[in-house]
């Protein structure tokens, strides 16, 4: 009788058509904007979900959190931040994520566009093909600040004042580019266990831009994992250690105001610790109750 029920069900699901499917799953106020890029003549797709009230005040800008390694974070952050919202931890935010290049693989476009040096002999990450790809950072990071920002201001209401990144691995290593290249072009940075060790810490040795005419505050939370608080070494790679001292680095630069935060969390892992780190920094960022 059991294996009779069982082809029964068989020939039932067999006759529904593609169309008698249930819809997919969907996220509230989201929406996938394709942008093609002028500058790198490639094509992203950015995915945006809005604010709850963002149809009620047609003049109200929102600060918004842009979030690389988008295909993979962007459903995590609308969960985080609709949590935080609805608890009254925080205010509406925008959240951007951006996708990959559709023109390459995943590994290709994140090592092409995360990595601020070409290490070709990087055996620690991604393929050999994806890292004859290296070093683009430079490239993307202009993209951001010239194509996406105005777009975002121009159509979605963004505030350009409140600009907010949040990246992990390699996603952190390119906010640390960031603040080492163009520190003012985010306003608040969440760096999640940052792969500061990529090319024998080639991050440590790029130049800091002074910016003369820097004039406001920038802040900077760096969370790290420490899988086992037992060993005196947080693993091969050293990411908490590495952390540590590129915070530090930040720390001795008196010409540039930048405020410097070092969390650890003790028992998380590489994958377990970026919802913990976007929870916390946008807390500190747009927390309603500090």
């Amino acid at each position: 009788m059991k294996h009779f029920l069982g082809a029964i069900c068989l020939i039932l699901i067999s006759s529904l058509g593609m169309a008698d499917l249930p819809p997919p799953f969907s996220i509230d106020r989201s929406q996938v904007v394709t942008l093609d890029s002028t500058l790198l003549e490639r094509r992203y797709d950015l995915f945006i979900q809005l604010p709850e009230s963002f149809d009620e005040n047609a003049t109200r800008r929102y600060p918004f959190i842009f979030i690389n390694d988008g295909n993979a974070w962007f459903p995590l952050a609308t969960g985080v931040v609709r949590q935080l919202v609805r608890s009254n931890n925080i205010g509406e935010v925008i959240i951007v994520g951006i996708s990959y290049s559709d023109e390459v693989s995943w590994q290709i476009s994140r090592t092409r566009d995360y990595t601020p040096t070409y290490a070709p002999n990087e055996t620690n990450y991604h393929s050999k093909e994806a890292r004859e790809h290296s070093g683009g950072a430079d490239a993307y990071l202009k993209f951001i600040t010239t194509e996406v920002f105005p777009f975002l201001g121009k159509h979605y209401r963004a505030d350009l004042n409140r600009k907010i990144y949040a990246g992990h691995s390699f996603g952190g290593l390119f906010g640390g580019y960031v603040l080492k290249k163009a520190p003012s072009a985010f306003d608040y940075y969440i760096l999640s266990d940052p792969s500061f060790w990529y090319d024998k810490g080639s991050i440590f040795k790029i130049e800091q831009n002074k910016e003369d005419d820097f004039q406001e505050q920038v802040s900077v939370l760096i969370v790290s994992a420490n899988p086992d608080p037992s060993k005196e070494v947080s693993g091969p790679l050293k990411m908490k250690e590495n952390a540590l001292d590129f915070g530090e680095a930040l720390r001795s630069n008196t010409k540039i105001d930048i405020e410097i935060s070092n969390l650890i969390f003790d028992g998380e892992t590489h994958q377990t610790l970026f919802p913990i780190a976007l929870s916390r920094g946008l807390r500190d960022y747009l927390g309603t109750k500090k």
